[in-house]
């Protein structure tokens, strides 16, 4: 490693080098994404709890705009209207990706540990071939691309559920709502 005098002694008398710092993003960069992750969590959750809070002040007074219009069957509640209108514009995209991404952040070292629990006993069973040895690139490349399957299929149920249960109009919702 080359040194620059001037470089060293810039970063003042506490601070050797910058090279303890590289070193703290250097060995833990998964941890810091799965912490990435869960700050991207947090902000949507966020996001979802003040769209509530928006979406349940404005039922009301939509609810009163339409029964003063009759553009709603006079059958039906404001508690009943409320809730069919809250689950009709729910912010459902941003909780399905605080889930995911709150999903990804926790069950990511657990399923790196099985990963690695069930590879590692099978490169036993098989021999203890020296280029599938854990540590080695064959070994790296295979936890890497289930990591990303891992991943991938919990979007995929995250999407299937989105998907699978969302409103189709709020009038629908005001007739299978059993209010």
């Amino acid at each position: 490693m080359l040194s620059y005098p001037i470089a060293a002694n810039s970063f003042g008398p506490h601070i050797k080098s910058m090279e303890s710092y590289s070193d703290l993003f250097a060995q833990s960069s998964l941890l810091w994404g799965l912490g990435l992750c869960l700050i991207i969590a947090a902000l949507f959750y966020l996001r979802v709890y003040l769209s509530y809070r928006t979406i349940k002040q404005e039922a009301p007074t939509d609810f009163a705009y339409k029964r003063r219009e009759k553009m709603i069957a006079s059958t039906v509640s404001e508690d009943a209207y409320i809730r069919a209108y809250t689950r009709y514009h729910a912010p459902r995209a941003s909780l399905h990706v605080a889930g995911v991404m709150s999903a990804i952040a926790i069950l990511t070292l657990p399923a790196l540990g099985l990963f690695y629990a069930v590879t590692f006993a099978l490169w036993e069973m098989n021999g203890k071939d020296k280029v599938f040895a854990p540590g080695l690139i064959v070994h790296s490349l295979l936890m890497y691309f289930l990591i990303i399957f891992f991943w991938a299929a919990i979007a995929f149920l995250a999407a299937r559920h989105y998907h699978g249960n969302a409103p189709i109009s709020l009038e629908d919702e005001l007739k299978k709502g059993n209010f």
